[in-house]
């Protein structure tokens, strides 16, 4: 498997062995039926038709495994709801009751589909594999931003991933990630990004990166300080990285980072901290906005290129921060200043990669290496909510 610096490693998530069991327990289903193989057929009369699970045969243990999401996600909780509401585990009040109110938390207060069910006894027992498997959505891979440099570490990848909590749940994929032991088996796929370091080592960058969003800046970086020590230290272009993090402690390759600023493969390294104990709150846009200046001295140049990695919003108040610097700096009007940026895209130089907007699961993409038997699940999405729930057989 090859990747190059600023891509993605697809990671498919696996459901863990306990929750698999529990959700078995509360759907009645005895744990040696778990390893007989499934097989679908579409009942109509009495005639039966082989139907599609949406993924290859295989055993209902390992469909709970790897192919289905069994957590509770506001997406799939009309569908959870209805499944439980048809099987007599609630009434008609309480299933309306639950969907009138926020999905989200909701979503949070269950967290995977066997609380529910535990929660809905009723239940037990009346939900069949063809109702849960109608209900659940399909599994797919997460995108997660690489942290290093194939020039460096050909054959190392590695990640920046912050452990999801909401009581006492993990989240799926990074709790699935920060369960690993060294030397566990990973479904992996490296995927291109429209993060590309310049084609030419002398060009400016602006990077912006918010949390575990500094990753592929600590790809880049790495790459850079290659560069340098192989002697092309004076030919590096100016780099400024502007960091936010809640406090010192959660601080990502604050090393690498100063280490760059020695070898001349950093310039600027702005380190914001929001919630640092007896410090005043301060954003990475705040850095941005009090480097207006110095900002505007690099943007302007045709060469420069503009990065940011993090969340949506920061990812917008990055943008309106940049429009500030750029109308300051430029001593233009906020339209051109915004013309200006519009020209940075065109041009291939303004880059994004902000989560919860670039490449969500279920989007048509073609996947390679390792993981392509186990990600084949992602190449068709199901958009028809009125489609025919097949009778389910599993056998051993």
């Amino acid at each position: 498997m090859s990747y190059r610096a600023g891509g993605h490693l697809s990671v498919l998530p696996r459901n863990p062995h306990d929750e698999i069991v529990r959700l078995a327990l509360e759907l009645g289903i005895e744990e040696e039926r778990l390893h007989a193989r499934l097989e679908a057929t579409m009942v109509e009369g009495e005639d039966q038709y082989p139907a599609e699970l949406g993924f290859k045969p295989t055993t209902l243990y390992d469909a709970l495994q790897w192919h289905l999401n069994i957590t509770v996600r506001p997406a799939s909780l009309p569908r959870i709801l209805g499944m439980v509401r048809d099987a007599g585990g609630m009434t008609a009040e309480e299933h309306q009751e639950l969907m009138q109110q926020d999905s989200e938390m909701v979503a949070e207060q269950f967290w995977w589909l066997s609380s529910l069910l535990r929660a809905f006894p009723r239940a037990k027992g009346k939900i069949t594999l063809g109702a849960l498997f109608g209900a659940l959505p399909l599994q797919f891979p997460r995108l997660y931003s690489i942290a290093s440099s194939n020039v460096v570490s050909p054959s190392v990848v590695e990640l920046c991933v912050g452990l999801v909590c909401v009581g006492s749940s993990r989240g799926l994929a990074s709790g699935y990630l920060h369960s690993l032991q060294v030397g566990s088996p990973v479904w992996v796929s490296a995927l291109a990004s429209s993060f590309d370091l310049p084609k030419s080592l002398e060009a400016p960058m602006i990077m912006v990166g918010a949390g575990t969003g500094v990753a592929p800046f600590a790809g880049f970086v790495r790459e850079r300080i290659h560069h340098a020590q192989k002697g092309a230290a004076g030919q590096c272009g100016k780099a400024q990285l502007f960091a936010g993090h809640r406090c010192s402690a959660e601080t990502l390759h604050a090393s690498l980072f100063k280490e760059a600023l020695e070898v001349s493969a950093l310039t600027t390294y702005d380190v914001s901290l929001s919630r640092e104990p007896d410090v005043e709150k301060r954003l990475v846009t705040d850095g941005l906005r009090q480097s207006a200046q110095e900002v505007w001295e690099l943007i302007q140049r045709p060469d420069c290129h503009y990065y940011v990695c993090g969340d949506r919003r920061m990812a917008d108040d990055a943008h309106q921060a940049l429009i500030l610097a750029i109308a300051r700096g430029g001593n233009m009007s906020r339209a051109r200043a915004v013309a200006f940026m519009d020209g940075m895209r065109a041009s291939g130089r303004y880059h994004l990669d902000v989560w919860g907007v670039m490449k969500q699961g279920g989007k048509r993409r073609s996947l390679q290496n390792w993981s392509k038997p186990y990600l084949s699940l992602m190449q068709d999405t199901i958009e028809d909510d009125e489609l025919w729930t097949p009778q389910l057989v599993a056998r051993a």
